[in-house]
């Protein structure tokens, strides 16, 4: 469980956040980080960080990010939202779970001999005497 002095520890720039919001958003955080797939630090840290995106993303109003903006005679400008990226590149907290959940990926491995694929693909093969029915190749 990520709670705020945690939180706060880590994302000074966020400490405004009310401690029962980051609880409430502890457990949508348990939506996107399953448990025991991370270590139980880098666990927490990408709870975090899926809590401080979600939050960035509440301030900016689901706008998208800010691109330009000007005083005199008001004017903002929004980024068009990603269509095949998705939503966690919209912040840098995202971003940086993105990064650590790449960092911890685990390879896919095959159980077998070396340069052997998984059945039904390798290992051992059927025989059949191709003289007898060459239809059946």
């Amino acid at each position: 469980m990520v709670d705020s002095a945690y939180f706060n520890s880590i994302f000074p720039e966020l400490s405004t956040t009310s401690p029962a919001v980051v609880d409430a958003m502890d457990s949508i955080a348990d939506l996107y980080v399953a448990p025991g797939v991370l270590p139980d630090k880098a666990q927490d840290y990408a709870k975090a960080l899926v809590i401080a995106h979600f939050i960035v993303l509440g301030q900016q109003g689901g706008a998208g990010m800010v691109t330009s903006d000007r005083v005199g005679a008001i004017g903002t400008s929004y980024a068009a939202l990603p269509t095949n990226k998705g939503q966690f590149n919209l912040t840098s907290y995202g971003q940086r779970f993105i990064d650590l959940v790449r960092t911890y990926r685990l390879p896919t491995m095959f159980v077998g001999g070396a340069g052997q694929l998984p059945p039904p693909f390798g290992g051992p093969q059927p025989t059949w005497d191709r003289r007898s029915n060459p239809r059946s190749w």
